[in-house]
């Protein structure tokens, strides 16, 4: 029996037919990305997308830029590890998931989400030195406490200054010698910006005078009858411990390191010598007497 050629009618309807039962890809669908909320600081961290027809080959971009080390899970769950580099400063980043095109060499990008890198609190514990001389001709700080990290700022009153920092408890900071010019107390912070930061409670650091021996002239004295006289000083920070730098006492007398000359001259005459007072910081004043 001869076979009918078949119509052109036919011939689309079979394709089309065909057509309808070829399985088409369908779009990747990004829903939610965990955690979406990082801490500051903190080590590499895995993201976990989760949403619909994922395939193998997709990769998690970073900023619509930094493709991260990226694992097939499902079709409906993707893990990606985000570098300790990424979390070193607080504020915001999007996510993506990029996949192979079928239909050309370009990538299908789905909806960018949002982390959060968040900041916490610092805690400021100790800070050295608590004091500096007026006219001291610099000035560092070391401030020790927790949750400190790359965006923590050492305030000086309302002053922001140059930090640097160390480790999560350690932060170095340097004052313009015109924020320590005249005599007073400052309040030192520190300070993490961003969503969920804060500012630490206030450290006192004390600016005092240059240490100077204020005694001019002491009283004379009499053979055989008990002295006492005692130096003074101001300026630096207290205690002070006095000493002899240079020539001798009147026989019979003695300096105590609280500046007291005291006891019973034995001999006639007169005495030159130095005397020098330091701080606790080690500030030394010399004066001849």
């Amino acid at each position: 029996m001869k076979k009918r050629p078949l119509s052109l009618a036919a011939i689309i309807m079979a394709a089309a037919l065909v057509l309808a039962g070829c399985p088409q890809q369908s779009s990747a669908q990004l829903n939610s990305v965990s955690p979406s909320t990082i801490k500051i600081g903190s080590p590499s961290t895995t993201l976990t997308f989760a949403g619909k027809n994922f395939v193998t080959g997709g990769t998690a971009i970073w900023n619509s830029a930094n493709a991260l080390a990226t694992t097939f899970v499902s079709a409906t769950q993707i893990t990606a590890v985000v570098p300790a580099t990424y979390l070193t400063k607080a504020g915001t980043a999007t996510v993506a998931l990029a996949f192979p095109s079928p239909a050309s060499s370009n990538q299908t990008v789905t909806q960018s989400l949002t982390i959060t890198i968040g900041n916490v609190a610092p805690t400021l514990t100790s800070m050295t030195p608590m004091h500096v001389i007026s006219n001291a001709s610099s000035l560092s700080l070391t401030l020790t406490g927790t949750n400190f990290n790359a965006s923590s700022v050492v305030d000086w009153g309302s002053t922001a200054l140059t930090t640097t920092f160390v480790s999560a408890t350690q932060l170095t900071a340097t004052v313009p010698p015109s924020l320590y010019a005249s005599a007073g107390t400052n309040s030192v912070t520190v300070v993490n910006p961003g969503t969920g930061g804060g500012t630490s409670s206030a450290l006192t650091e004390t600016v005092v005078a240059p240490l100077a021996i204020t005694t001019t002239t002491l009283p004379g004295g009499s053979l055989g009858v008990a002295y006492t006289a005692t130096l003074t000083a101001t300026g630096g920070v207290a205690p002070y411990t006095w000493s002899l730098a240079s020539g001798t006492l009147p026989t019979g007398l003695t300096l105590s390191s609280a500046g007291v000359i005291s006891g019973t001259p034995t001999a006639a005459g007169s005495a030159t010598f130095t005397v020098q007072c330091s701080d606790s910081t080690g500030t030394l004043a010399i004066k001849k007497m």
